[in-house]
């Protein structure tokens, strides 16, 4: 069994091709998707192909399942890859959210520069209601805790808000592995039986709460809650 203080080494990449290539498709589907919606040229273009921009507009936007569902997968590899095998103590949790939000970090600043120094020249070059104005100071300390949907501060990027979901998505599923590792036998890293159905019933309350309360209303999809129940199929694919 893991110490308390020694954080356990992440799972290794998944290596199913499944994952890389619905991940490629689904991106490209997302970046058609915000290129139809947004910007000076999607009206200009939409009467050229109205079927194919309505449906790049409305069902192309439904690939943000698939990241959902593949994001539910990799994070129970990493933090509870069995039923009864909580890889999270609640002592670790802090530290494993935090070494989470250090793995995004890298690549998200890398995104919101590249997304401010674009609408600093399209600023310059045209106006559109779709171009950011310059980001405040407040925008940025929001956008680096990853509470900008939660704070009701404007994104800098279209795409941001999914990035913090992500995170509070791995952090709720920490918690849950980490509350189910109080029951662990002492001196084992795996459970029995009624521990690994208590695991289940904890995730599937959770989902249902999801599915049948969280998601019937709009304004908490700033939550990672309101995406649990697609998160959840993840989970337990990685559980099968």
């Amino acid at each position: 069994m893991s110490s308390p203080h020694v954080l356990p080494r992440p799972a290794a990449a998944a290596s199913e091709p499944w994952i890389d290539w619905g991940k490629a498709i689904a991106s490209q589907l997302i970046v058609w998707h915000h290129l139809v919606s947004y910007g000076p040229l999607a009206p200009r273009l939409r009467p050229l192909l109205p079927t194919l921009f309505e449906w790049l507009g409305t069902r192309a936007a439904l690939a943000v399942q698939l990241f959902l569902v593949t994001s539910g997968y990799l994070a129970a590899r990493s933090l509870w890859p069995a039923p009864g095998e909580p890889r999270v103590r609640l002592a670790q949790w802090p530290a494993r959210v935090g070494q989470r939000w250090r793995r995004l970090m890298p690549v998200y600043l890398l995104a919101l520069a590249l997304a401010v120094a674009g609408a600093a020249l399209a600023r310059q070059l045209m106006a559109s209601p779709d171009t950011p104005e310059a980001p405040t100071l407040a925008q940025g300390v929001a956008h680096l805790l990853m509470l900008q949907d939660i704070a009701h501060v404007p994104a800098l990027s279209t795409g941001v808000w999914y990035i913090a979901i992500d995170l509070q998505l791995f952090a709720l599923l920490a918690a849950l592995a980490a509350v189910l590792s109080l029951g662990l036998p002492k001196g084992r890293g795996q459970g029995g039986p009624v521990l690994a159905a208590h695991g289940v019933l904890m995730l599937c309350v959770l989902a249902l709460a999801a599915v049948c309360v969280f998601n019937l209303h709009p304004q908490d999809a700033v939550w990672g809650i309101y995406f649990f129940g697609s998160f959840t199929l993840g989970v337990l694919a990685a559980w099968g």
